[in-house]
């Protein structure tokens, strides 16, 4: 590839982690860079609830669902502490908005309503598709310094597959695989990102209607109804698939 191209993607990486870190998880309506306790409320507490299911299944608490495989376990309880993350959101929106209107708080909320509509389909598609078995591929041969096009059907810019490949790396070297396989590991961050960067897309298209001149309240309807009613977000999250990752994050920038 490239030396420009190179640079370019790694450009592009950086610029997308700056977004994520801006607007990572609950789609904050009055998110304020310079407030630390925002960062708690909208950064910080998002990935705790996806670090404390790795923690709770690695040392096997009584607390645990009764569940028959470890990858249900794994989900079930990333989808119950960020139910609980949603909760926190909603109530600090709530209360450092006192007496407001019925518009008000349906532009308050209707975010954080599809936020949990994300959380839904990545805790309940956790089958791996044939489309991440091809990332998967990718990534290891990245890993062991294969070419991530040979033998394969992954035809995407290699960004992906080098960052999962640092991630795969990682994960091997630290897990104990009697608890928690390198598969289930590296699908189950494959899976919080794609709820993060749901997340990221509605506040970006969010930021674009705004933009465009819309309401406040018109600006969350129409949004809220793009991202509820439609099929191919569905799709790419029941496949597994890299789309918000690959093209969808890099459009929507421009809204910035």
């Amino acid at each position: 590839m490239p030396i420009h191209a190179l640079v370019w993607c790694y450009h592009s990486l950086i610029h997308s982690s700056l977004l994520v870190i801006k607007s990572i998880a609950m789609l904050s309506v009055n998110f304020n860079p310079r407030k630390l306790s925002d960062y708690s409320f909208y950064i910080l507490l998002p990935v705790l609830a996806a670090w404390l299911p790795l923690f709770l299944l690695s040392i096997d608490l009584p607390i645990m669902p009764l569940i028959t495989t470890t990858e249900e376990r794994l989900f079930t309880i990333f989808g119950f502490c960020m139910w609980c993350v949603l909760l926190i959101v909603a109530y600090q929106q709530i209360k450092t908005n006192p007496g407001t209107s019925l518009e008000k708080a349906v532009v308050l909320l209707l975010p954080i309503l599809t936020s949990f509509f994300f959380l839904i389909l990545v805790v309940e598609y956790t089958g791996r598709s044939f489309d991440y078995e091809v990332y998967e591929h990718a990534f290891q041969a990245i890993a062991q310094d294969n070419n991530p096009y040979k033998g394969s059907f992954y035809y995407y810019p290699p960004l992906f597959a080098q960052v999962m490949a640092y991630i795969y790396k990682t994960g091997k070297a630290l897990l104990d695989p009697e608890i928690l396989s390198w598969q289930l590991f590296m699908f189950y961050i494959h899976q919080c990102l794609q709820f993060f960067l749901c997340n990221l897309a509605y506040q970006l298209s969010s930021r674009f209607a705004s933009r465009l001149g819309f309401s406040d309240l018109k600006n969350k309807l129409i949004i809220t109804g793009l991202f509820l009613f439609n099929f191919p977000l569905i799709r790419t999250l029941h496949l597994n698939q890299i789309n918000f990752s690959k093209s969808r994050i890099q459009s929507l920038s421009a809204s910035l």
